[in-house]
C-alpha cells in the first residue's frame, strides 16, 4: 500500500485496531477518495482529508494517525459499508479509551489530552467531533449529564462506581460455566429462567407463567414497605412460594430468600424440621386458598423461635437438643417441643401479627 498511496495515513478504526475488519476493509485517509477491489483478501477504503499531522507516526512508507487524531476521526458521523461495517468504532469504545487514561493517570492526564486534542481538531478542521469529545470528557469527569454515554464502564465512571472491567468480563465467564452446571444433566429445568410453562402442586395452581415478572414487580411494592426483619422474611418466602416463578426448585429459593433477609437483619435463620413439615405447607395453603394469614404467620414465628435455640458448642450438644424437640420425627409420629434454651432477644412479631 506504501507503494501505490505514498503518505497516506491509516486512520479511523484502522489505526486504533491495526488490521483489516473482520469482512475485510481497511481505512486511509489521503488526498483523494477511493475504493481499491483488487488486493486479495482486503478492501482498502482511501477517504479525502488532511495529510499527515506532526503528531501522526511514520510507518513503512504510510502514517499512522496519532491518538490525538484517531480519537476525532471515530467521533466522526458514519455510514455502515455494503457489509455492515463502519470506518468508525462505536462511541463505547471511545469512551473506554478515555476511561482507561483516567485510571492509569487520574484526571489530569486527561485534561491534558483534550489540550492537545484541541489543537489537532482546530488543524484538521474537526470542531464538531471535539466539540462531541468536550462532552465525553465532561461526563466522565461528571461535570456533564452523563445521559450521552454509551459504555457501562463510563457511566459507572461518571457516577462515582467505577469497575475493572477485565474482572467483570471473568466473573461473567465464570458465571456462565456455573449457573447450569447443578443442572448440568437437567437442561430441561432452565436454571435462572422464568418458567415458560404453567406448574402446579396438586389442586394448587401457581401464577400463570405470563403473569411472572409483573406480580413479582407489584408484590415488591408491598415487600418495600415493611420495615421488621421477620415480616420481611415471612412476606418474601410466601411471594416467592405463591408465584412459583421457576420451573424447578421454588421452595429452596423461597427459603433462601426469607432466611437472606434474616440474616440482613442479624436474626436466626429458620430451619424447617421435618416433624413440623405438614403444619407448614398446610398454613402457606390455608393463605393461597383460603386468603387466611393468620395460621401462616403464627406458623412462621414459631419456626423462627424453635430456629433462635439451635446452637451449641458441637455437633453432639446440637443434635441432642434437635431429637428433645422431636426434630427428626415424621409429621405423624409426633409434635415439635419449643424448649428454650435462652432468652432471645431477637425481634418477633407484635401480638396482634400484623404485618
Amino acid at each position: 500500500m506504501a507503494w501505490r498511496y505514498p503518505n497516506s495515513v491509516i486512520s479511523h478504526r484502522s489505526a486504533i485496531e491495526l488490521r483489516p475488519t473482520e469482512n475485510g476493509h481497511f481505512y486511509l485517509t489521503s488526498s483523494f477518495s477511493r475504493r481499491v477491489t483488487d488486493l486479495p483478501g482486503i478492501t482498502v477504503n482511501i477517504y479525502k482529508g488532511h495529510p499527515p499531522h506532526s503528531n501522526d507516526a511514520p510507518y513503512n512508507g504510510l502514517y499512522i494517525a496519532s491518538e490525538y487524531r484517531y480519537i476525532l476521526e471515530n467521533l466522526q458521523l458514519s455510514r455502515r459499508n455494503i457489509d455492515g461495517e463502519e470506518k468508525t468504532l462505536p462511541q463505547s469504545a471511545i469512551e473506554e479509551r478515555l476511561e482507561r487514561m483516567i485510571l492509569l493517570g487520574g484526571e489530569k492526564q486527561l485534561n491534558e489530552f483534550r489540550d492537545k486534542t484541541r489543537e489537532v481538531a482546530k488543524d484538521l478542521e474537526m470542531q464538531l467531533e471535539f466539540e462531541k469529545l468536550t462532552n465525553i470528557i465532561s461526563a466522565l469527569l461528571n461535570t456533564h449529564s452523563s445521559g450521552i454515554l454509551e459504555s457501562e464502564k463510563a457511566k459507572a465512571r461518571a457516577t462515582g462506581s467505577p469497575f475493572d472491567k477485565d474482572r467483570i468480563e471473568l466473573f461473567e465467564l465464570l458465571f456462565d460455566n456455573l449457573k447450569d452446571r447443578f443442572f448440568i444433566e437437567r437442561p430441561d429445568r432452565k436454571p435462572g429462567v422464568f418458567k415458560d410453562v404453567n406448574n402446579q402442586a396438586g389442586n394448587t395452581v401457581f401464577v400463570d407463567y405470563q403473569l411472572v415478572e409483573g406480580t413479582l414487580r407489584y408484590g415488591f411494592r408491598y415487600f418495600q414497605l415493611l420495615r421488621e426483619p421477620l415480616a420481611k422474611a415471612v412476606y418474601m418466602m410466601f411471594m416467592i412460594s405463591e408465584v412459583h416463578p421457576f420451573i424447578d426448585g421454588n421452595g429452596r429459593i423461597a427459603r433462601i430468600m426469607m432466611n437472606a433477609e434474616l440474616v440482613k437483619g442479624e436474626q436466626s435463620q429458620i430451619i424447617i424440621p421435618t416433624v413440623f413439615r405438614e403444619d407448614y405447607l398446610l398454613a402457606l395453603q390455608k393463605l393461597s386458598r383460603k386468603k387466611e394469614p393468620d395460621t401462616y404467620i403464627r406458623v412462621m414465628e414459631k419456626l423462627h423461635h424453635f430456629s433462635d435455640n439451635l446452637y451449641g458448642q458441637d455437633f453432639d450438644e446440637l443434635n441432642s437438643y434437635l431429637q428433645s424437640t422431636n426434630a427428626y420425627e415424621e409429621p405423624t409420629e409426633g409434635k415439635l417441643k419449643l424448649i428454650d434454651r435462652t432468652i432471645s432477644l431477637k425481634s418477633s412479631f407484635p401480638n396482634n401479627y400484623n404485618l
